[in-house]
């Protein structure tokens, strides 16, 4: 691989080569280049292109030699994150049996601290880091990076349009179809097999999409018959973090950044240094090519009335895969698995 693709040197390129060098990945992967872009965020940045592929847009990344994962026995959550964490932890493990929170707003750093010490002596923090913090995260790893064009977005593999006038929605469907016709919501699912999507405030924007799961297997191959594959873990995690050595990008804890202001999850909805939107919607989670998936955990932890754990979904080094029996780490759900397409940039030479 041409070291010029890797992530230190890439950096170090003169502006016109490297625009040069964006031109070229773009012509040879019949991609059309958009603009060129610098992104930055949480002390990281990169120089680098968008293109459009059909209605699609997807960003080159350099690749590097970088540390994953995450050492769970050293994390350190400022006091806010802590208590957050504690509370939620105890109220599945019923172990204090009283409630702390309402509005943390209302709390003092003092009460906070006294809480922790009160909670720990019952045994909630080994309870957090044995139970929930062990299991959460991928081990700590050196991992080689390829360069890639990544896709900037996610986008639904299993859902497909169909016509309202398909014999499936006029036999079936209906009464659904109507009901939903004369409400105001923008989507709505049926039993996992047609959802109607409003684009607009007239009827004619009403339109309809049936689920067609696949196996793992048939997706794969439908995106390498176009060239196309998904991410490994490995991949997932750079283009999440970076190789941040964080739990989060930003740093530790989560309180002051995703539950304190109302408007912190609408940060993660925010290109990153890569210029990818990831990991900041708790709901979606992530076809990964090896196996099982990464970026959120189904909403499990958000419509259980556990926001402090959700939050843990944005990091770079989160898994689900411990919650899923066996069988279902291969298997998908209609409306929680989302892919990302990718192409390795393997073809120059030194």
């Amino acid at each position: 691989m041409n070291k010029k693709f890797l992530r230190p040197e890439w950096q170090q390129l003169l502006e016109e080569e490297r625009k040069d060098l964006l031109k070229q990945i773009g012509e040879r992967y019949g991609m059309k280049l958009k603009k060129y872009a610098h992104f930055s965020r949480y002390g990281q940045e990169l120089d680098t292109a968008v293109y459009l592929y059909q209605d699609s847009e997807f960003v080159f990344v350099p690749g590097d030699t970088v540390t994953l994962g995450y050492d769970y026995t050293a994390v350190k959550f400022d006091v806010q994150s802590k208590a957050a964490l504690y509370e939620e932890v105890d109220s599945m493990e019923g172990l204090i049996d009283e409630e702390f929170f309402g509005d943390e707003s209302e709390y003092e750093e003092e009460q906070l601290e006294r809480y922790i010490q009160k909670a720990e002596a019952f045994g909630i923090g080994e309870q957090l880091r044995d139970n929930y913090l062990k299991v959460s995260f991928t081990p700590v790893r050196q991992a080689k990076i390829g360069p890639m064009l990544v896709e900037r977005k996610v986008s639904d593999p299993f859902w497909k349009p169909v016509s309202l006038e398909d014999p499936l929605i006029t036999e079936k469907f209906d009464k659904e179809l109507k009901e939903f016709k004369k409400g105001s919501s923008r989507m709505h699912t049926y039993v996992g097999i047609i959802r109607f999507i409003r684009e607009g405030n007239q009827e004619s924007s009403i339109r309809a999409e049936r689920c067609e799961l696949i196996s793992r297997e048939e997706l794969i191959k439908q995106l390498e018959d176009k060239n196309f594959s998904l991410l490994t873990e490995d991949e997932w995690e750079y283009l999440c973090g970076g190789g941040c050595r964080t739990l989060f990008p930003w740093g530790e804890s989560f309180y002051n950044e995703l539950m304190a202001d109302k408007k912190g999850i609408k940060n993660l909805e925010k290109p990153n240094f890569f210029g990818l939107l990831i990991a900041y919607d708790s709901y979606q989670m992530e076809v990964l090519l090896d196996k099982g998936f990464k970026g959120g955990d189904g909403g499990v932890s958000c419509c259980g009335g556990y926001p402090a754990m959700a939050c843990l979904t944005a990091s770079p080094y989160f898994t689900p895969d411990f919650m899923l029996e066996e069988e279902e780490v291969d298997s998908f759900m209609e409306d929680y698995n989302f892919i990302r397409r990718v192409i390795r940039v393997t073809d120059y030479e030194e």
